[in-house]
């Protein structure tokens, strides 16, 4: 009996043991979705932030590109219109050309700038995909996690459950205990009592005996 008593004891300890570790586990997994979610948002923000600079300079540079190309078109007009006048060609012709060249290396660096931009533009794109898939399998292992904690919360009722009945069970038990130890002292004294009556007749048989045989002599 004894040794049942200390077995449902453990039982219980152990529950409340294993109840104490899922909510301090769960409660490390909240703390830890939350610094992640926060990391992920002020990412997100910084992102934005960094595209609308790109998308301004792009705008920039696309605006830049767009002069260019027309002053050059203009210099090409004036270039024909001056081969065509015979106005001072040859430095009319020095001058456009080295105009033109100039022109062409503005050109082609506001090209290699446009590229880096669409470059950079197609990076954050990258990582702001990679952004959005983590996010979506934080979200899913969230889920995952909501699962479980209901999963563990439904067990944790059902050993509620099983405890309130090992606790009724110990109880009783104990109860019984108590009335089979009020048993065993009222048997203890009744078997005392027996005894004492038993020498008593065994005193009473043996003088009888002694008497018989005096009287027979």
């Amino acid at each position: 009996m004894m040794e049942y008593v200390k077995k449902l004891k453990l039982c219980i300890k152990w529950f409340q043991e294993m109840e104490e570790s899922y909510l301090l586990e769960r409660e490390r997994l909240r703390t830890m979705l939350k610094s992640s979610e926060k990391r992920i948002s002020e990412t997100e923000v910084q992102m934005r932030y960094r595209t609308d600079e790109l998308d301004l300079e792009l705008a920039e540079l696309s605006r830049t590109h767009t002069f260019l190309e027309e002053k050059l078109a203009k210099l090409e007009s004036e270039k024909m219109m001056a081969f065509d006048s015979h106005r001072n060609e040859k430095e009319v012709r020095v001058a456009l050309e080295r105009t033109q060249a100039s022109l062409a290396e503005a050109l082609e660096r506001t090209e290699q700038g446009l590229n880096r931009a669409n470059q950079k533009i197609e990076s954050l794109n990258a990582s702001y995909r990679n952004s959005q898939d983590y996010n979506t399998g934080l979200q899913q292992y969230n889920s995952k996690l909501q699962r479980d904690s209901d999963s563990y919360k439904a067990s944790l009722e059902r050993l509620g459950q099983e405890k309130s009945v090992m606790i009724e069970t110990l109880a009783m038990l104990q109860g019984k205990y108590g009335m089979l130890q009020d048993e065993l002292s009222s048997f203890q004294d009744s078997k005392n009592d027996v005894l004492k009556e038993t020498e008593t007749l065994t005193s009473e048989v043996a003088c009888m005996k002694a008497r018989i045989a005096k009287s027979e002599r």
